[in-house]
């Protein structure tokens, strides 16, 4: 049976990668725009402060990335707009399945999975898909009115269908307030029982909206509890079921 193999890396003053050595094989990292291993470099393309697109510096090929709402790489396509690699997720980041001829290292929200320990690279801190949790506590309490916040290991503030956490330090929301309002109008109209119980069984599939898919129903409700104040206490209620959940799969947190 091998024995462990040691991860060596080291960090510029930002936190951010210069080389990463596991066992033998050592990979150069020149800020954020290229990543060299080997004899092979290859160029990152951002748009926007986005990675939209990887280049191999040797044979000029390039890859493009296709991301969903919270900057998960769901598709890769060559130049041609093949499909390359196929990817979905479990709600915390954990790869359901992924299917084509490429591995691309940037998954889940758009972050670097060392394929050694199985470990996202969020900038601050590592992150476990798996458990749905980061490996070391955030050094901050963000929100002191948030009792979210107040647990340190938390991802994307327990709610990762609505937040990311790109940097390791807080919870960010990707999906923009469009509906707020509207939202808001919603739960005057029905009370704030019926609109509880109405974005509920949305989430859950229990009421189908023609218009959505499964995920996007999902998206909206979830929204719509948390617009609520008798709706946060039910989504409370399910991120508590999902820590439990999240400690028996990985056999206890210390």
């Amino acid at each position: 049976m091998p024995g462990p193999t040691t991860n060596t890396i080291v960090y510029d003053g930002d936190g951010g990668r210069v080389t990463k050595t596991v066992g033998t094989q050592t990979t150069t990292y020149i800020w954020k725009l290229y990543v060299c291993g080997g004899t092979a470099c290859a160029k990152m393309i951002f748009g926007g402060g986005q990675r939209i697109a990887i280049k191999q510096v040797g044979s000029g090929s390039t890859s493009y990335f296709h991301p969903d709402h919270l900057g998960s790489t769901r598709v890769l396509t060559n130049g041609s707009g093949v499909k390359e690699e196929d990817l979905v997720y479990y709600p915390y980041g954990d790869t359901f399945t992924n299917t084509g001829t490429a591995n691309v290292a940037y998954k889940y929200a758009g972050k670097e999975l060392d394929g050694s320990t199985g470990l996202y690279f969020n900038e601050a801190r590592y992150y476990d898909a798996v458990l749905g949790r980061f490996i070391s506590a955030d050094t901050i309490v963000p929100n002191p009115g948030n009792p979210q916040d107040f647990n340190r290991y938390t991802y994307g503030n327990n709610n990762p269908i609505l937040f990311n956490d790109p940097t390791g330090r807080f919870g960010f929301k990707s999906i923009k307030k469009a509906f707020k309002k509207a939202i808001r109008k919603l739960e005057n109209t029905l009370g704030s029982a019926g609109f509880t119980a109405f974005s509920f069984a949305i989430q859950v599939g229990i009421v189908p909206v023609p218009f959505l898919s499964p995920i996007q129903s999902g998206i909206l409700g979830t929204g719509l509890l948390t617009q609520s104040k008798s709706g946060r206490y039910v989504l409370a209620g399910e991120i508590i079921v999902g820590t439990a959940v999240a400690s028996w799969q990985r056999g206890g947190c210390a």
